[in-house]
């Protein structure tokens, strides 16, 4: 839809796997300027935006051994196919991310070719926005692969699981320098020039911590940030399949009818 918040670079790959990881707004003010949707300046200044990245992780490859055998590899592609941005309510992005991660379901392995899995989704929960998509997600539209922040209790040395990605002094600049390492290195390709620009504003400021200058936006950074965390360390084929909804959409800004 021309004017959707989905921009789609890459359509679902029949054997391919994903990962979804998605930056909550928080409400905040990135200028005193706000701007409509119609601006063509609109995402400079105004108030932070929901945003999610897809990026397509590995695809089975088939081929023949040297015996003329059938066999299936993983390939690693770490692409990112497909955005969502715009400013939503929780509930609305929330009811998006599930259709994102059904559409870009994942290949049921060799012995389940005919199965699919909907695509492992990390919401961050650091604001009441993050666990409201959250609650909406598992309640609402009871999506089945969720990320579990892991954390260990301190004074009793145990491990808690926690909806969501939490993004803390510990979990943030790990993620950032290893997306930086990504893109200097090529191990990751981003199919979106609105990424690129923020990138480019992305920068430390004055108490060293990176973060987007004045007036301008890091959403895409930091909800590329999380799937790319995802992609290298927390994607998982070990979870029981679900049959996708029934959608409808429409040519309007969220797709909803």
């Amino acid at each position: 839809a021309e004017r959707g918040y989905l921009q789609i670079f890459e359509l679902p790959a029949k054997n391919g796997h994903y990962v979804i990881g998605a930056d909550t707004a928080e409400g905040k003010l990135a200028a005193a300027v706000d701007t409509g949707i119609s601006d063509p300046d609109a995402e400079r200044g105004g108030r932070d935006f929901n945003s999610a990245s897809v990026i397509l992780v590995e695809e089975e490859i088939e081929y023949k051994d040297d015996a003329g055998h059938r066999k299936v590899k993983r390939e690693k592609r770490n692409r990112q196919v497909a955005t969502l941005h715009g400013r939503m309510d929780p509930d609305v992005f929330a009811e998006q991310l599930a259709r994102l991660g059904y559409f870009y379901s994942c290949a049921g392995g060799v012995l389940k070719r005919s199965t699919r899995r909907p695509a492992l989704i990390a919401v961050e929960r650091n604001h009441a926005s993050g666990q409201s998509t959250l609650r909406e997600l598992r309640r609402t539209h009871k999506y089945p692969r969720l990320f579990w922040h892991r954390r260990i209790n301190v004074r009793e040395e145990k491990p808690s699981d926690v909806l969501g990605w939490v993004t803390n002094s510990d979990t943030r600049m790990a993620m950032l320098d290893e997306l930086a390492a990504a893109v200097r290195q090529g191990r990751i390709g981003i199919a979106s020039a609105d990424t690129v620009r923020e990138m480019t504003t992305f920068v430390r400021g004055q108490d060293g911590k990176p973060e987007a200058q004045e007036g301008t936006h890091d959403d895409r950074v930091l909800d590329l940030g999380i799937t790319w965390q995802l992609a290298q360390h927390h994607h998982s084929d070990q979870t029981p399949s679900a049959p996708p909804p029934k959608v409808e959409v429409a040519d309007t800004p969220t797709g909803l009818p």
